[in-house]
C-alpha cells in the first residue's frame, strides 16, 4: 500500500507540473500577440507597457496625466480647434521668414494635436514633424526674437512647474528647445524604433506644452 501511495503521490506531482507548465506556457502565447502594438504593429513599441501582455499600463496613465496637466495650464489653448485659431490670429498680418516660421509652427502643433485628441499613434505623425524653416533661418542672420522680443512671461498657470523655467528667457530660447525637441523625437524614431523604454506619447506631449507656452507668450 505504502508504494502504490508513493506511485500516487509522484503521478499527482507530475501532473501538477505540467498543468502549471503549460498554464504559464499558454500566458506566453497570449502576452506574445498582444504585446503587438495595435496602431503600430510592432512589438514592445513603448506604448502599451514596459513588457509583452501588460497592456495600457503606466505609460497611458501617465499621458492621460498630462494631458489634464495641459489643460489646466493653457484653458485657452486646450484644443486642436483653439490653438489652430490662435496660430492664424497670430499669423494674420505677418510676412516673409516670420509667416513661414509661424506656419511650421502651427503645423507640427496640429499633428500633435492628433495624438492629444484623437490619440493617433505617435508613429504616424513623428515622420511629418518638419524643421526645414527653422533649419533654413538659422543659416541667415535672421533673429528669431523678432517674433516678440520681451522676454518670457511667468504666468500664474506656470509657477511649480516644468514649464516655469522658460520664465525670463527670451523667445530665441523657447524656440531652440522646440526643436531640439523635435529633431531628438525623429532622431529616435529613425535610430531606434523599437526601444520599448521611449515614452512616444509623453515625449510628443511635453514638445507640445511648450509650443502653447510659445503661442501664449506671442500672444500675450
Amino acid at each position: 500500500m505504502t508504494g502504490l501511495s508513493n506511485s500516487r503521490i509522484r503521478l499527482h506531482l507530475v501532473t501538477r507540473d505540467l498543468t502549471a507548465y503549460f498554464y504559464e506556457a499558454r500566458l506566453f502565447l497570449i502576452a506574445g500577440v498582444r504585446s503587438r502594438c495595435a496602431a503600430c504593429g510592432k512589438k514592445r513599441c513603448g506604448e502599451y507597457g514596459r513588457a509583452p501582455g501588460i497592456g495600457i499600463t503606466s505609460n497611458r496613465r501617465t499621458f492621460r496625466s498630462m494631458v489634464d496637466s495641459l489643460t489646466t495650464i493653457f484653458q485657452s489653448l486646450a484644443t486642436a480647434a483653439s490653438t489652430l485659431q490662435a496660430f492664424r490670429n497670430l499669423i494674420r498680418g505677418k510676412k516673409g521668414d516670420t509667416r513661414a516660421l509661424l506656419e511650421e509652427i502651427k503645423e507640427n502643433a496640429g499633428l500633435c494635436w492628433l495624438v492629444v485628441e484623437r490619440d493617433t499613434h505617435p508613429f504616424r505623425i513623428i515622420p511629418e514633424l518638419t524643421t526645414q524653416e527653422y533649419d533654413r533661418l538659422l543659416r541667415t542672420s535672421y533673429n528669431f526674437n523678432t517674433l516678440k522680443r520681451s522676454p518670457i512671461r511667468m504666468f500664474p498657470a506656470l509657477r511649480n512647474r516644468t514649464l516655469a523655467a522658460f520664465a525670463g528667457k527670451d523667445t530665441a530660447h523657447l524656440l531652440e528647445n522646440i526643436y531640439d525637441k523635435t529633431k531628438t523625437l525623429q532622431r529616435m524614431y529613425r535610430v531606434d524604433p523599437d526601444n520599448p523604454r521611449i515614452r512616444w506619447r509623453v515625449r510628443i506631449i511635453n514638445l507640445q506644452k511648450r509650443i502653447l507656452l510659445l503661442l501664449k507668450h506671442l500672444q500675450d
